[in-house]
């Protein structure tokens, strides 16, 4: 599922009132995002967010770029449970989401794979999205004040 940086957010309901949503980190293959090192500490705040999701789904969401590399490398007719194990040994599995609040009510829906994204892949997240992490407490981006 992809949406850009910032647009708003339409995946799914609310976890509670938010005057304004916004999407970050739901990336996709066919489209480029921004990529660099982040600040010290990002990271592991992201981790402790990550840790308790939102929205959970039944099934997992694969990591589209490492679902392209393990293609690559084992050949597009690798069997399809196979696949899914090769992605998730190189940790592309998500099944939620997480918000992170900002300034003035302002939240960030983002999927569980965002954590993973920057981590593995250098995805480079919205400054603003950034700031609300590192200001938030380690699950308090997923509570309502």
């Amino acid at each position: 599922m992809y949406f850009p940086d910032l647009s708003s957010y339409e995946y799914g309901p609310l976890a509670f009132p938010c005057p304004v949503a916004f999407n970050v980190g739901w990336l996709d293959v066919s489209e480029s995002f921004s990529s660099g090192p982040v600040c010290e500490g990002f990271l592991e705040k992201l981790g402790f967010m990550v840790e308790s999701p939102i929205n959970v789904t039944r099934g997992a969401h694969l990591c589209a770029f490492c679902l392209v590399e393990v293609q690559s490398k084992c050949g597009e007719k690798m069997n399809g449970m196979l696949m899914v194990q090769s992605v998730e040994r190189l940790g592309g599995l998500g099944n939620g989401e997480i918000v992170v609040k900002g300034e003035g009510g302002v939240c960030y829906f983002a999927p569980v794979l965002i954590y993973h994204y920057v981590e593995k892949h250098e995805y480079q997240p919205p400054d603003e999205f950034v700031d609300a992490v590192l200001r938030g407490d380690d699950n308090s981006g997923n509570l309502p004040e």
